[in-house]
């Protein structure tokens, strides 16, 4: 063989471990992504929730029970709330699920009333209200458990950039925050995979949601 054709070979083998090296690189990359994309979307499958929001939420649903009734005084017409957060594949689902105490709110309404209907007819006004009410809000009432059912809004997940988009919301309806649709929230999986922390514009500190 030739000096030139030496030359000549020698060059085109460094070509060939540079190409070679960029591809096992890229495939590399590639698979290192593919991984972590379905980590962390079986890591984050489940449900969630969160005692903060329920809180939140308590105190602005017994306000509005509180103005209905009529009270002078906010009352806790709310036995039992729970915020939660769904996620399934690439969507999660944000709800409240409250039960109320349904006999509490009717007998206040009768005192308040200069009508004189038996008990069980504002029991039956309790149920329509709060049916019509919630079904504007895309939820639902249970009359026989008195448990009220709001979605809050859903999500698309980008589990590669840990982001959620709020596809569709109703919060607005029921809370005084303003999420829109198209708003993100970004969010980590900490405590070994127990605690699910979101943070948002609209929330001054993060919101922490724990696994069930």
């Amino acid at each position: 063989m030739t000096r030139k054709n030496k030359r000549l070979s020698k060059f085109t083998h460094k070509q060939f471990r540079k190409k070679l090296f960029i591809a096992s690189t890229f495939l590399f990359l590639s698979l290192a992504a593919i991984f972590i994309l379905r980590y962390s979307k079986n890591n984050l499958q489940g449900t969630w929730s969160s005692p903060y929001i329920s809180q939140l939420l308590e105190k602005k649903l017994n306000q509005n029970l509180s103005k209905w009734a009529q009270d002078e005084q906010v009352n806790d017409y709310i036995t039992d709330i729970s915020t939660t957060v769904t996620i399934s594949n690439a969507q999660g689902r944000f709800i409240v699920t409250c039960e109320l105490d349904r006999e509490a709110l009717a007998k206040k309404l009768s005192q308040q009333s200069s009508q004189h209907q038996s008990i069980s007819d504002w029991y039956q006004l309790v149920d329509q209200t709060l049916a019509k009410n919630v079904a504007s809000l895309d939820g639902t009432y249970n009359p026989q458990s008195a448990q009220l059912t709001i979605p809050l809004f859903q999500t698309d997940l980008d589990p590669l950039f840990h982001n959620m988009s709020i596809t569709k919301v109703n919060t607005p309806k029921v809370t005084n925050d303003q999420f829109q649709k198209g708003d993100t929230l970004t969010y980590e999986v900490v405590d070994h995979g127990q605690q699910l922390v979101f943070k948002s514009k609209h929330h001054e500190h993060s919101i922490v949601f724990n696994k069930e």
